[in-house]
C-alpha cells in the first residue's frame, strides 16, 4: 500500500512539474510574441525614408548616425600590392 502512495505521489509530482514546464514554455512564447507585436507596430506608425544624395530614387530607413557610419575600418581595407607579369 504504501508503494502506491509513493508512485501516486511521484505521478502527481511529475504532472505538477510538467505543467509548470508547458506553462513557463507558453509564457515566453507568448511575451517573445508581443514584444516582436509591439516592435513591428512601432515601425509602421513612423517611417523615416530620408533620400540621400541627388538620386531621388535612393532611400535609407536609417537614421543619419547610422547611415554614415563606416563598415570597414580605417586600418582594415582591401589594397593588394602587385607587380604586372610580362
Amino acid at each position: 500500500m504504501a508503494f502506491l502512495k509513493f508512485i501516486l505521489l511521484l505521478f502527481v509530482a511529475g504532472l505538477i512539474a510538467l505543467i509548470f514546464i508547458a506553462y513557463s514554455f507558453y509564457k515566453r512564447i507568448h511575451d517573445t510574441a508581443k514584444e516582436f507585436h509591439k516592435q513591428m507596430n512601432g515601425q509602421q506608425r513612423q517611417p523615416q525614408n530620408r533620400t540621400y544624395g541627388e538620386q531621388e530614387g535612393v532611400v535609407d530607413p536609417r537614421d543619419p548616425d547610422k547611415a554614415n557610419q563606416k563598415i570597414i575600418p580605417k586600418d582594415e581595407g582591401e589594397y593588394v600590392d602587385y607587380e604586372e607579369e610580362k
